[in-house]
């Protein structure tokens, strides 16, 4: 799977069996606009996608607390940046729980 978006930036992922070892180790293959390509175990690569989408999500909420806080309630930018922080606080325990 391959992705370009209009900064250039590149990231082409893929996987290989690692033939130099005895086990015959998967390996999740990220190539990007870098030097080298990154080399993931499964669970290193199932982190990272979990990572991701987590990333998204957080940024998804973020923007829709924003976007209601200013039109709906009329909550000034300082106001909204305060209250962003605290969520962001809050919502980093709520995870870690």
């Amino acid at each position: 799977m391959s992705k370009q978006n209009k900064t250039g930036f590149f990231v082409q992922s893929g996987s290989v069996v690692a033939a130099s070892t005895l086990k015959r180790t998967p390996i999740i293959v990220i190539n990007y606009d870098g030097p080298l390509p990154a080399q993931l175990t499964l669970a290193g690569a199932a982190a990272l996608a979990l990572n991701i989408l987590q990333a998204v999500e957080a940024s998804a909420q973020d923007t829709f607390l924003i976007d209601f806080l200013h039109t709906r309630v009329g909550a000034a930018d300082h106001e909204i940046r305060e209250i962003i922080a605290e969520y962001r606080e809050w919502r980093a325990k709520d995870e870690g729980a």
